[in-house]
């Protein structure tokens, strides 16, 4: 099946500040949350599709962010997570890519999802939670690549982050670890 549409989805079980930029081939938009409201969910431009610890911790904030003044703040609970979704545009190229700056709050010792950057699409409606292609930061500090698992590096909490992605939307796949780039690398 071909992405023909694909949503740009951060998720967290704890708190995500964040600030993103998408790069896409043929085109490019950026989202730096410079525009938005302080305090206020950065509607209706993103969508809140799961609201985790509840509506009022998922908002722009104004005093903690890696470029600029702002950054998304998403906070989940155990067992709910939050995630805003963003639509995209499709282009032409089969190739698609997005770089976003990812900090989560104290490593745990527990190897649950800390914070999830991801393409996410519902090809069908037999398709409960959707279809992600994205990278899992766990509380433990291990970065893993969703579906297999594969890990692709650690972090450290309390610090920004960087991800990459870069998949190709014929395959619904990514074309190995080198489509995945951390911090610059």
């Amino acid at each position: 099946m071909l992405i023909t549409l694909a949503v740009v989805a951060i998720t967290t079980l704890v708190s995500l500040p964040m600030i993103a930029s998408h790069v896409l081939p043929g085109g490019m938009w950026a989202e730096t949350f410079e525009s938005y409201t302080c305090s206020a969910f950065p509607s209706p431009t993103w969508t809140l599709r799961y609201n985790g610890a509840g509506n009022a911790f998922q908002y722009v904030d104004c005093t903690n962010a890696k470029y600029g003044s702002k950054s998304l703040h998403l906070k989940g609970q155990m067992s709910w997570s939050a995630q805003a979704n963003r639509d995209i545009p499709d282009f032409s190229s089969p190739v698609i890519g997005l770089s976003a700056w990812v900090k989560t709050g104290t490593l745990t010792s527990d190897t649950n999802t800390a914070a999830h950057v991801s393409f996410y699409w519902k090809p069908t409606s037999s398709y409960a939670w959707g279809v992600h292609m994205g990278v899992s930061f766990n509380g433990d500090g291990k970065i893993v690549w969703d579906g297999t698992g594969t890990l692709l590096g650690t972090y450290t909490g309390n610090t920004w982050h960087q991800v990459q992605i870069i998949i190709n939307k014929l395959s619904n796949n990514y074309a190995g670890k080198a489509a995945v780039f951390l911090d610059g690398e």
